[in-house]
Parts: structure tokens; C-alpha cells; sequence
């Protein structure tokens, strides 16, 4: 197991961390097919050190992971809710918490 210097490892080194980041990208983070880009930095962390290393790595990876028109089927829908996310109903939520408020 490598350094907790790395933030990669920090996540892919043990099991509860690797699933919770697992279920961001299903939920956040839907730019890729999940399961093949969680599978990637997974493959990587386990042959790379630094993070430096791992994420440009990743990066040079990506296209081999990255479907047809994958801009259609999931930057778009991922953009929606994201901008759904900075819905003006929101920004009183988010301008209590700034204030130090608990949202939970």
C-alpha cells in the first residue's frame, strides 16, 4: 500500500472509500461509464505512485474508455444536472450554509 500522500491511494486503497466514490461518479460525476472509469483509476493507482503520475495517466487513457457521442449521452445529461444543481432555489440553501448553518 502506498503513502496516504497520495489522494488516489487515499481512496482506491481501501474498500469503503473506492465504493463511495464509485456511487459519485454514478451520481455526480457522470461524464464516463462508470464502472470502466472507476475500473481505470483503480488499474492505475494500483501501478502508480503520485498523483501526479496517476492522474495524467487517467487522462491519456481516457479515450480508450470514452463511447461514441458519449458528449450526447453523458456530458449533456450530466450538465442538466449540475445546472439543476445551481437552481436558484438552491442558492438559499447554499448562502445558509456559508453562514455556517447545517443543511442536515
Amino acid at each position: 500500500m502506498a503513502t496516504q500522500t497520495s489522494e488516489f491511494h487515499a481512496v482506491f486503497d481501501q474498500t469503503k472509500p473506492r465504493d463511495a466514490f464509485y456511487r459519485f461518479l454514478q451520481v455526480v460525476f457522470h461524464l464516463y461509464p462508470e464502472d470502466k472509469f472507476h475500473h481505470l483509476i483503480g488499474e492505475v493507482t494500483k501501478t502508480q505512485t503520485s498523483d501526479e503520475t496517476i492522474y495524467k495517466t487517467i487522462q491519456s487513457r481516457l479515450p480508450s474508455i470514452k463511447p461514441f457521442l458519449s458528449e450526447l449521452t453523458y456530458a449533456l445529461p450530466a450538465l442538466k444536472v449540475q445546472k439543476k444543481g445551481n437552481d436558484p432555489a438552491n442558492a438559499g440553501a447554499i448562502a445558509q450554509r456559508g453562514k455556517g448553518e447545517r443543511l442536515c
